[in-house]
């Protein structure tokens, strides 16, 4: 049963690393502009532009992306899906490197990891 819940883990990891690749993908202006070169998860906030008649600006939607994935993909309501679980997203030379971490073996300890490397 371990093995099978460690797959499952992966398979969410996987899943949710790809999310993120498709909501950069989809917002090439913030791409463009640099708005994803950097996510870390610390202090995202909601930029609370969904729900506007204006809308979100690529920069907003970059911020609501980040937030979204960390927040409510990533975060503790959801550690039976994925423990511990944190996402990160860098950049280096256009090569974008998205890393989903979470703690496998439920020891408190947030070693288990998937990376993922793409160009947009």
């Amino acid at each position: 049963l371990q093995y099978n819940t460690s797959a499952l883990h992966r398979s969410y990891a996987v899943t949710q690393a790809y999310d993120m690749a498709d909501r950069m993908r989809a917002n090439q202006l913030g791409l463009a502009a640099g708005n994803y070169n950097s996510i870390t998860g610390a202090g995202v906030t909601d930029p609370g532009c969904i729900a506007t008649a204006a809308g979100c600006s690529p920069a907003q939607m970059a911020q609501y992306d980040a937030w979204q994935w960390n927040t409510d993909t990533l975060s503790a309501s959801n550690a039976v899906l994925l423990p511990g679980g944190s996402g990160t997203v860098s950049t280096a030379g256009g090569v974008y490197t998205i890393t989903v971490i979470w703690d496998d073996d439920h020891d408190g300890a947030a070693d288990d990891n998937f990376i993922f490397q793409f160009q947009p």
